[in-house]
């Protein structure tokens, strides 16, 4: 097993424990997200509003920051980020 740990663009902190599964003389690799209930929150959330608005924020290519959408998304990221961030140092 490979752990990842990498900032997305939203700047989460990801833990990717990193996997590699054999089946039938194939090598399958997965990784399994780790987040908090408010980042998975804030994923699911961008998911649905690109199936509702046939759109590609989560994953797309495109500068998602020059869209209203993407900085309406990236500013409830820093305020789950900053809300983690003091709860963390608190507990």
């Amino acid at each position: 097993m490979n752990y990842l740990k990498k900032m997305d663009t939203v700047h989460f902190i990801k833990f990717l424990p990193l996997f590699t599964f054999n089946y039938e003389n194939k090598s399958l690799n997965f990784e399994i997200q780790i987040r908090t209930r408010l980042q998975h929150l804030w994923s699911t959330t961008v998911e649905i509003y690109d199936l509702i608005e046939y759109k590609n924020l989560k994953s797309g290519s495109f500068n998602k920051l020059k869209t209203w959408e993407g900085l309406f998304f990236k500013r409830c990221s820093k305020v789950i980020e900053n809300f983690e961030k003091k709860n963390f140092t608190t507990s």
